[in-house]
């Protein structure tokens, strides 16, 4: 069996895949991390629009790379649970469909919380959508053509994540949030495909209400819920 001194969380941090980093979220980092008794490893990936898709994923795959190939005594670790806020959580369910191999079967779940999958005129985008926010229609658009370019289907798309093998996973969403409808379509792909997701909806919070101090009660117990599945798969992972 897995354990949680040879398993850690690696991290993707939001942003629009054009702005954040490990700085920027270090308060989700460091509650994860408190919550679920896991090491936390933040991501520095490469921001577009300099650094289009798929070099966040390329970047993940090469830190699990590192992190695996390391002896626990220099930081590594045999096991690992990708998680991703926003923009981020798209990048973690990226590198989890895109890891192959040995790196593949180490990873023992993938979470996304409030993920975007490029739904650009959703209902729920267009009922909670907001330019103060920066979260309308419009800059969803412009954010999503930002991280992947030109045609062709996008990693980050729920066609190109959308699987009946591969690692658990957990969904967090909002339920006042622009990019709701993206992970209930996201998680309606999944168990049409037989595939292993546990969705936990959040009815009455907004996009990125992890990082809101005002609902501090709120977000322990949100977060209370997602390290109690992440050591649930630790104890089923196997070597």
């Amino acid at each position: 069996m897995a354990s949680a001194g040879d398993c850690a969380i690696v991290y993707f941090h939001g942003g629009g895949w054009i702005v954040g980093s490990p700085e920027t979220h270090a308060d989700v980092a460091r509650a994860l991390c408190e919550n679920s008794g896991l090491r936390v490893v933040s991501i520095d990936y490469r921001l577009a629009p300099e650094h289009k898709a798929p070099a966040p994923i390329e970047d993940g795959l090469a830190a699990l790379g590192d992190l695996f190939s390391r002896k626990p005594s220099q930081g590594g670790a045999r096991h690992a649970i990708l998680c991703g806020d926003s923009a981020g959580g798209s990048i973690a369910m990226a590198v989890g469909r895109s890891a192959t191999g040995d790196i593949g079967k180490r990873l023992l779940g993938v979470c996304s919380l409030y993920g975007c999958f490029g739904l650009t005129s959703s209902s729920s985008l267009r009922t909670f959508g907001s330019r103060e926010q920066g979260l309308d229609i419009a800059c969803i658009r412009r954010y999503w053509r930002l991280a992947n370019g030109g045609s062709g289907r996008s990693p980050y798309s729920i066609a190109a994540l959308e699987a009946s093998s591969g690692p658990p996973v957990y969904l967090m969403i909002a339920g006042m949030d622009p990019l709701r409808d993206d992970s209930l379509a996201l998680a309606r792909a999944f168990k049409a495909k037989g595939a292993a997701v546990a969705v936990d909806l959040h009815e009455h919070e907004a996009h990125g209400f992890l990082q809101d101090g005002r609902t501090r009660a709120r977000v322990d117990s949100s977060l209370a819920r997602l390290s109690a599945w992440m050591r649930t798969v630790v104890l089923r992972g196997r070597h």
